[in-house]
């Protein structure tokens, strides 16, 4: 009897195939199930800041979360981010919707991602790419210069369906009044493993990054364990383990 319990749990447990991934950042902490450069980053007021105290002159920061999703069904992803200051080609975000690795500017990786400003002069806008290894591609560009403000307060959401169609839609005043900015068909990765933020700044924007009410929807739930695909040792007291898949603290 208390085998077929144990089977009738476990079958529950690993029943559901899509879930959300969400973070509100209510706790007043930062959730372990953030990882990268938590020790940056802080919560103020509920809100997720980035909070870099010996910043130089030239600095990146990331913070990114297992939150795997795929084109069989329509992906959502939606956010609200403030920058207490205007964009420039040295200071500005960037939203990772869908990564094949764990994501940092400059890295290779496959997937897409939003980059809020980044543009020099007063052209700054909200901008999805395609990633390709380490080169990217423009596939939607929102209203010009909607996010060289000081401050940027903007409220986002995107969403992707089944046939790779994507919408960017954006509301100005930090809310959920959306308005499309643009839209885009693009199905070259119909997966991904990381959502993330990067920060690029200077020292003087080292406290300036605000993030809140992230949403995932759905996210795919793993049924199956990462299986041990070689095993090999490096020196006496080392073995390598290579895996299936990555592990959830990779």
């Amino acid at each position: 009897m208390k085998r077929l319990l144990f089977l009738l749990v476990l079958q529950v447990l690993i029943f559901p195939v899509y879930a959300q991934f969400s973070d509100d950042f209510s706790a007043g902490t930062l959730s372990d199930v953030w990882l990268g450069d938590v020790d940056r980053f802080t919560v103020t007021n509920e809100q997720l800041q980035l909070n870099h105290l010996d910043a130089g002159p030239s600095n990146t920061s990331v913070l990114y979360a297992l939150a795997p999703t795929n084109s069989a069904q329509e992906t959502t992803w939606s956010f609200n981010l403030r920058l207490d200051f205007s964009p420039s080609g040295s200071n500005f975000g960037i939203v990772y919707l869908a990564a094949d690795q764990v994501p940092s500017p400059g890295g290779s990786w496959n997937g897409y991602f939003l980059r809020v400003g980044g543009i020099s002069g007063s052209d700054d806008a909200l901008e999805l790419f395609r990633q390709d290894g380490s080169s990217s591609t423009l596939l939607i560009s929102g209203t010009v210069g909607a996010v060289a403000t000081d401050p940027v307060m903007v409220g986002v959401l995107i969403s992707r369906t089944s046939a790779g169609e994507w919408t960017l839609e954006a509301d100005y005043n930090g809310g959920e009044d959306y308005d499309v900015e643009g839209t885009a068909t693009d199905a070259t990765y119909g997966s991904g493993l990381y959502f993330g933020f990067a920060c690029r700044y200077s020292s003087t924007r080292n406290m300036s990054f605000f993030f809140d009410d992230v949403l995932v929807d759905p996210v795919v739930v793993d049924e199956d364990p990462p299986l041990a695909q070689s095993v090999s040792s490096e020196g006496s007291n080392q073995i390598v383990v290579q895996f299936s898949e990555p592990l959830a603290d990779a």
